[in-house]
Formats: structure tokens, C-alpha cells, sequence
């Protein structure tokens, strides 16, 4: 339904949707270019894939994330803190 749902609103871009982290892995590295956007929604150990993706793709050197570290996202409005 998500990927439905965005797929709708996409306007022509394309949408894929990767049931789990092992095809993400997989298949992302080959397709994403420099000025795509990827959004991940799950739980638990998605954040794994980033730092797959920042091993994988170089010059990506721009997002660091440590082993078991996940990225802090900066707030996006004025009613979050980022403190969780």
C-alpha cells in the first residue's frame, strides 16, 4: 500500500519497493545516483541499510554513521526537539 501509494504521487519518477534489508542491499547500490532520495520506513534494524549504502556507494563520504550507531535526522518542524 505504501509503495502504491507513492507510486500515485510520484509523477512519472520511479518507485521501488524492497520487502527486506537483504534485496535493499543488494539492488540499491547499482541504482542510486547522486541526487536521488531514499526513504526507509520499518523498525528495529533498518538503519543498517545506510551504512551498507555508505560502504557501497562511493563518495558518500558525506554521512557517517558508526557500527550500531544510528543517524540522528535534524529536526523537521518546529514542534520536534530531536531529542527522541
Amino acid at each position: 500500500e505504501i509503495a502504491r501509494f507513492a507510486a500515485d504521487r510520484a509523477r512519472g519518477r520511479p518507485v521501488w519497493w524492497l520487502g527486506d534489508l537483504a534485496s535493499a542491499e543488494r539492488w540499491l547500490p547499482a541504482r542510486l545516483r547522486d541526487g536521488d532520495l531514499l526513504a526507509t520506513i520499518g523498525a528495529g534494524d533498518v538503519f543498517r541499510l545506510a551504512e551498507a549504502l555508505v560502504t557501497e556507494l562511493p563518495g558518500q563520504g558525506e554521512l557517517e554513521i558508526k557500527p550500531g550507531q544510528r543517524p540522528r535526522p535534524e529536526p523537521t518542524s518546529p514542534f520536534e526537539s530531536g531529542d527522541g
